[in-house]
């Protein structure tokens, strides 16, 4: 995908840390956290111009805040804060509760390049704390996802601060460039197993509310659009939207344990479409098929060129890259870099 657009995606979100901080509440209810001159507080729509020049300043033409700011602050489940220096927004953090509000999850991370390393990623997490502790009091655990790009400067963050969080599991994953005018997927669809479409409502029954998947999932975990959750009915709303794609094997019949799974969907970035879907499966000629079956959805719904990125388990990486081999319109990007990756951490909450 290009280094800049997975820093954005999924490598800020473990930078954590912890400072002296002073709080302001009235009847319980906290209006905003200050140090020095930055001002930690909830996101309104009013904010929406501020983010953008946010994101601008990151140069990163793969941001998704912009696109995702408006519906964020109208779900319940959702925690979006800005901090402020004046009246400038020098950054941007999005968390959603997950997990029958077990587990809250970092979503997005975003600091004004001009005020790194001043500790304001760590006020955001600090006023994100206080008000996780107010709103949403089940939740014990935190989860991000790590960028192999920035693997290393994470991990010595957690030791210089002496962070208790954990490595649970990564992924590898690919990325591709489309061009759909160009596509052809009649040969490789007639050469690989049949997989059967799986609505939503079948998804929560099949997937969610079967146990004997699990095993599937590392974990118990399902990554979807670089968010990792558990694989539970509660976890449905939060996971599914509209437009998904999700494709289960028919080769052992409706009643017996899945082999195979994947989902996928498109993502709205300022430089313009990703379909990012994740393959689960036993069997390469089955993982190969989904990648391919992903890759027909995608073009199927696209208006225009787009990317591709499947994400799976490092032993199928093989298997979709041979099954994405010799498709015109099909570009792998970043030939010269090795497999990247993406981390899954978690960490205990704690005050």
């Amino acid at each position: 995908m290009g280094s800049r657009l997975l820093h954005r995606l999924g490598s800020s979100a473990a930078l954590f840390s912890r400072k002296d901080c002073f709080f302001w509440t009235n009847k319980r209810l906290i209006s905003c956290l200050q140090e020095g001159q930055v001002v930690v507080r909830l996101a309104k729509a009013s904010d929406f111009d501020e983010v953008v020049k946010l994101s601008k300043k990151l140069k990163d033409a793969f941001d998704y805040v912009p696109y995702r700011f408006h519906k964020w602050l109208l779900e319940p489940n959702r925690i979006s804060l800005v901090a402020e220096k004046g009246t400038e927004v020098v950054g941007f953090a999005e968390y959603s509760v997950v997990d029958g509000e077990k587990s809250v999850l970092m979503e997005a991370g975003r600091i004004d390049p001009n005020h790194r390393g001043h500790g304001i990623l760590g006020l955001l997490r600090d006023f994100t704390l206080v008000l996780i502790r107010e709103k949403f009091p089940k939740v014990v655990r935190s989860r991000y996802t790590v960028w192999s790009g920035a693997y290393q400067a994470v991990r010595k963050t957690i030791q210089k601060h002496n962070i208790c969080d954990k490595e649970l599991y990564h992924y590898d994953f690919l990325t591709y460039k489309v061009e759909p005018e160009h596509v052809s997927l009649k040969y490789k669809l007639e050469n690989c197993p049949k997989l059967q479409p799986c609505p939503k409502e079948e998804f929560k029954k099949r997937i969610l509310e079967n146990a004997s998947t699990s095993s599937l999932f590392p974990n118990n975990m399902l990554v979807i659009d670089w968010q990792p959750f558990k694989a539970i009915p509660a976890n449905f709303k939060s996971i599914v939207q509209d437009q998904d794609r999700y494709f289960v094997d028919s080769s052992n019949g409706l009643a017996r344990t899945l082999t195979s799974f994947s989902l996928g969907r498109f993502v709205q970035l300022v430089r313009g479409m990703v379909w990012t879907s994740t393959i689960y499966a036993r069997d390469a000629k089955l993982c190969q098929s989904h990648v391919i079956h992903q890759l027909m959805s995608a073009h199927q719904t696209a208006k225009g060129s787009f990317l591709f990125s499947t994400f799976q388990d490092p032993s199928l990486t093989r298997h979709c890259e041979e099954a994405l081999t010799d498709i015109p319109g099909v570009t792998k990007m970043n030939e010269e870099e090795s497999t990247q990756k993406m981390f899954i951490f978690e960490g205990e909450l704690q005050d």
